[in-house]
C-alpha cells in the first residue's frame, strides 16, 4: 500500500540515485559544476516522467488503489 500511495517519489528517488551513481563512474568531474546538476536534475525528471507514462504505471496504481478500497468497502 506504501508504494501504490507513493510511487512517483519512489520510482524518481530511485531513478535520480542511479543516474548519480552512473554519472560519478564515468563522469564524476561533472558533478562539480551546478548547471550540469540542474540539467541532470531536469533531465531525469522528463526521463522518469516519460517512463511512468510509458509503462503505464500511473494507471495501475490507481486501478490497484481502488480495487483495494472496494475489498475494503466489501468488508
Amino acid at each position: 500500500m506504501f508504494f501504490l500511495t507513493n510511487y512517483r517519489v519512489i520510482t524518481y528517488t530511485i531513478s535520480l540515485l542511479i543516474f548519480l551513481g552512473i554519472s560519478y563512474l564515468f563522469f564524476p568531474s561533472f558533478l562539480t559544476n551546478p548547471l550540469y546538476d540542474l540539467i541532470m536534475l531536469v533531465s531525469c525528471f522528463f526521463v522518469t516522467d516519460f517512463s511512468i507514462e510509458y509503462v503505464g504505471l500511473d494507471n495501475l496504481a490507481q486501478n490497484e488503489l481502488k480495487k483495494i478500497t472496494k475489498e475494503k468497502d466489501d468488508k
